[in-house]
């Protein structure tokens, strides 16, 4: 019917009648005529609440929010209903005005508390405003007035997964799809928790039927090649996210997670390639990972102007400010390098990241004064963080204490694991290669399956090295993170979470090869270690570590704790030490291990063979 017909037979004095109208054209799609009959309305009655909700109902229609919003407001101003209220919330939400939208949820449920749509609303605002307690607790009252609801079990699947309870997740949304098995938001939520719970065959099962019900499910695709990299099939990784690009190439996810993988493969020139057209998408997204690559390629100028450009894209984000103070000290810009760490306190004080870059900056500035300033404000502000307590030792008469305590040991280096490889390309750290390419060598000529132990395998940077030459690779270390990080690397047949010289003292079967790259610089007094890894050791077995390296203008002393929490040690004492521990000493040729603001730091690779009569 025309409108300007309907108009013309409706009574003028018909509320009703032009009521339904004005709902009859919004669901004809004649937003604006549906608007035109209900403001009259309103207009002419202005006490009437249903004029105002259905001029209201017509604005939402319209996109015009801010004046929907309104009209809900004048409507409940005359007669509080429910569902307005709700229609409020909905409106509100539009308007990112989030906290508003939860009162009007509020009143439409203090007025009607069995409407489970409305307590399914309320509840999902309030897993946003990360209250997941009262959201579970609303899905729940809102399923028993709907049992087996698909959304509603499905949102009730995401507050149990903010609050970490993944097996439950898990099993409300697999309840959501025996309701509705059409649901590619449902499988997809599948795969992210089985994800979660590292069951990534199970959860690249979930992706893929998410993928089938939504071909161009980018999400899917994404979080798919993910679980496909840590199932160990990286060839599958990224002809998933190859796949995903192709669908639209205009989304910045796909891109970043093809760039990290390509890294992660060393195949850097693709990566930079992937990299830069992430950037020319969401600039914040790949920058700081061009920096963190630029920087593995020793392209150091490039890094730094990209790791600037990350910070000014997010000038909060730590992590950036953290790379790019080490990109800036690698570059003997130590002044720049200061800056950053300052930033990086001053962000997250009651952090250690800062305090301690900023410490080996100040050290190599030779700033004694501030040193220990930094030190004291460290101890103040986390009194007991066993880092500071351990570094602070280094200034104070304890600096030849025996060894790094064990909670140092496991502050530092699980604090250190999600970073710690990039960390290490900053400051082309050379031990793993260094002990491998020794190791190699020697046991070229064996004629018989080995068993190594990589003692101190932290994320299992050794593990390339070492696995082609043993038929049996164990790596132990205090770090459980670096232990999964270990295993998500691969090469192992075994890896365990104990502390060092305790496993080697209660070894049962000894090893053909035990390798210690770049870990008995936390031990001082090295006797214990080198007794305990004469008992992990098979007669005639290799021993092959390294050390850092005391030089003879230290005075006499044979080992020293330094201000980078790491002890050095004199050449005489590890030739005395290790062979009064049951080893003949090789040799000890003097090496590079890394290098810290632009400076080498010296070291001792050590090759000792355990003495057969021993």
């Amino acid at each position: 019917m025309n409108r300007h017909r309907a108009l013309f037979t409706i009574d003028p004095h018909d509320v009703q009648a032009r009521l339904q109208l004005a709902n009859q054209l919004a669901a004809q799609g004649d937003y604006d005529s549906s608007l035109e009959v209900s403001s009259k309305l309103a207009a002419q009655y202005p006490q009437l609440a249903s004029a105002h909700f259905s001029r209201a109902m017509a604005l939402v229609l319209l996109r015009r929010y801010d004046h929907a919003a309104n009209a809900y407001r004048e409507g409940l101003a005359l007669e509080r209903h429910p569902a307005a209220y709700r229609n409020l919330g909905k409106t509100l939400e539009k308007l990112d005005k989030r906290q508003q939208a939860i009162e009007a949820y509020r009143a439409a449920i203090e007025l009607d508390p069995n409407d489970a749509k409305t307590l399914c609303l309320l509840a999902v605002q309030l897993q946003f405003e990360g209250q997941p307690n009262e959201s579970r607790e609303l899905l729940t009252s809102a399923l028993k007035l709907r049992p087996n609801d698909p959304s509603l079990l499905f949102h009730l699947g995401n507050a149990l997964t903010d609050q970490s309870q993944y097996a439950e997740a898990l099993e409300t949304y697999q309840a959501a799809a025996r309701s509705d098995g059409k649901s590619a938001g449902i499988h997809y939520n599948i795969g992210h928790v089985l994800s979660l719970l590292e069951r990534w065959q199970e959860s690249i099962d979930a992706f893929k039927q998410a993928i089938a019900l939504a071909p161009n499910y980018v999400k899917a695709y994404v979080e798919m090649g993910i679980a496909q990299v840590r199932f160990g099939d990286e060839a599958a990784a990224e002809q998933t996210l190859r796949r995903c690009v192709e669908i639209d190439g205009q989304v910045w996810e796909p891109l970043v997670g093809l760039g990290d993988l390509l890294a992660s493969q060393d195949r850097v020139d693709e990566a930079i390639e992937v990299y830069e057209r992430a950037a020319a998408i969401a600039e914040n997204k790949s920058v700081y990972r061009l920096g963190l690559i630029y920087a593995r390629l020793g392209r150091l100028t490039e890094a730094a102007e990209r790791l600037e450009q990350a910070h000014e894209l997010s000038p909060r984000d730590v992590q950036t400010l953290k790379f790019l103070g080490m990109v800036q000290w690698r570059r003997d810009d130590l002044e720049q390098a200061e800056r950053a760490f300052r930033m990086v306190i001053e962000l997250e004080p009651d952090g250690q990241d800062g305090y301690k870059f900023l410490l080996h900056v100040l050290i190599h500035r030779d700033r004694p004064e501030d040193t220990a300033l930094l030190l004291r404000q460290w101890r103040e502000n986390l009194p007991d963080d066993p880092i500071a307590k351990h570094l602070s030792r280094a200034i104070s008469e304890d600096a030849n204490d025996q060894r790094a305590s064990n909670d140092y040991i496991r502050t530092e280096f699980d604090g250190f694991a999600e970073s710690f490889d990039d960390v290490l390309d900053l400051l082309e750290y050379r031990a793993p290669e260094l002990v491998g390419s020794v190791v190699a060598r020697i046991v070229a000529s064996w004629r018989r399956p080995l068993s190594i132990l990589d003692a101190g395998c932290g994320t299992g940077l050794c593990a390339s090295r070492l696995a082609p030459l043993a038929d049996n690779l164990h790596g132990v270390d205090l770090s459980k993170k670096m232990i999964a990080l270990a295993a998500m690397r691969g090469g192992y047949d075994q890896l365990i979470t104990a502390e060092l010289t305790e496993y080697l003292r209660e070894c049962q079967q000894p090893y053909d090869v035990v390798v210690a790259a770049d870990t008995l610089c936390y031990f001082g007094d090295l006797s214990a270690v080198f007794e305990a890894a004469a008992i992990a050791t098979r007669a005639s077995g290799l021993f092959c570590f390294t050390v850092e390296d005391l030089k003879p203008d230290n005075g006499q002393r044979s080992f020293h704790l330094n201000l980078t929490g790491r002890y050095s040690h004199s050449q005489s004492y590890v030739r005395k030490t290790i062979e009064q521990s049951g080893f003949c000493c090789e040799s000890i040729e003097e090496v590079v291990l890394r290098n810290e603001g632009g400076s080498p730091v010296p070291g001792q690779l050590v090759v000792a063979v355990r003495n057969a009569d021993s």
